[in-house]
């Protein structure tokens, strides 16, 4: 079983008054009867003060996404905090993350804020914002002044990859830092901290020892406690052209040394996703190369992520120019495996749906 098509037209939802527009880092999470939400961020271009984060459902019973809209803008649906006063009219939203706790039928989202004036505002002055929906993403929790939770009190800190829940009912958030050097770090919420939602939980910062990769994703092994976590390498680091690799035993709380991945794989300087299934298995999707964000291909392991010897390009194209990258990906409650993902380059965002019979094709 395989499906795709793009969520929007071309520069539909991001217009300029050049018709153009760039949409990027997406995420994806399944609320109730089979409804789908989908969130990136979406603008002029990467870090403009225009870009905005945006959303849209795609129902249980269609194969259609609804026209998007606005899901966080600062300064349209929340107020800038007072200690970030002074760049008021400079920001710039990206990197979206959702996560729906079923048991409250809440739906969370992170997303980064990033400030400065002109080529100052970078990824490495951004903040991680934090609300939640208590109707499936039609209004969101704030403060009393209006503004959302930060979940730090200093510059340059990320997000990209969904949170887990993992055996003991924590839930873990991978991070990283990129403020003096790119860094994975993890926040950490037990689940009774949780449930009280985004202005009153309490979250522990989990540093590692990781330099040279950020953006990690992560699954919880067979094993209860033991975790993988699998980065994107910076360019010029010492883990060029490889993913990097570390691990816990210890439910997150302690991280290995990162090194090379088990698995060979490559890794461009780009995102990559990860989930665990409800069988066992684990998908990966990332690009096939250490040069190009193209292919953008998915892999499975049928043994615990020890091996993964089923791989599968969900896209490809003989032009150099093309990339398919960023991806998110899920496990519905039917079973069936939902990945999202920036299309040729920024033009889209595109959303594919599969099994595992289709990846071992």
């Amino acid at each position: 079983m395989f499906e795709s098509r793009e969520i929007f037209k071309p520069f539909g939802c991001a217009a300029t008054p050049e018709g153009k527009g760039s949409n990027h880092g997406s995420n994806i999470a399944e609320i109730i009867d089979g409804e789908l939400v989908a969130v990136w961020y979406g603008g002029t271009g990467e870090k403009h003060e225009d870009v905005q984060v945006w959303m849209s459902k795609k129902p249980g019973a269609s194969n259609k996404w609804q026209e998007p809209w606005i899901a966080e803008k600062e300064g349209k649906t929340s107020k800038i905090p007072s200690e970030m006063e002074e760049f008021k009219g400079n920001s710039s939203e990206g990197n979206p993350v959702l996560f729906f706790d079923s048991k409250q039928e809440r739906l969370h989202m992170w997303w980064i804020t990033i400030y400065g004036f002109g080529e100052s505002r970078g990824w490495s002055t951004g903040f991680i914002k934090y609300k939640h929906s208590d109707d499936y993403g039609e209004t969101w929790a704030l403060k009393d002044d209006g503004t959302p939770r930060l979940l730090h009190d200093f510059w340059g800190e990320m997000i990209k990859n969904k949170p887990i829940q993992m055996s003991n009912g924590e839930i873990l958030l991978p991070a990283m830092t990129e403020w003096t050097s790119y860094s994975p770090i993890y926040y950490k919420c037990t689940a009774e901290e949780f449930a009280k939602g985004c202005l009153e939980s309490q979250w522990r910062k989990i540093r590692s020892n990781g330099v040279d990769c950020f953006q990690p994703t992560v699954i919880e092994r067979e094993k209860l406690g033991k975790l993988l976590s699998l980065m994107r390498s910076s360019k010029n680091g010492k883990f060029q052209g490889k993913m990097a690799q570390m691990e816990s035993s210890d439910f997150g709380e302690t991280w290995s040394h990162p090194h090379v991945n088990d698995y060979n794989f490559p890794n461009c300087n780009a995102n990559n996703d990860m989930i665990k299934l409800a069988n066992g298995h684990v998908v990966l999707v990332f690009n096939d190369s250490a040069e190009i964000r193209n292919p953008l291909t998915v892999a499975l392991s049928t043994d615990d992520a020890k091996t993964f010897p089923y791989k599968k390009n969900l896209e490809y194209s003989k032009d150099p120019s093309d990339r398919f990258h960023y991806p998110a990906v899920i496990q519905a409650s039917d079973g069936l495996i939902h990945v999202t993902y920036s299309y040729k380059p920024h033009d889209n965002i595109k959303w594919a749906c599969f099994d595992e019979e289709w990846i071992m094709e």
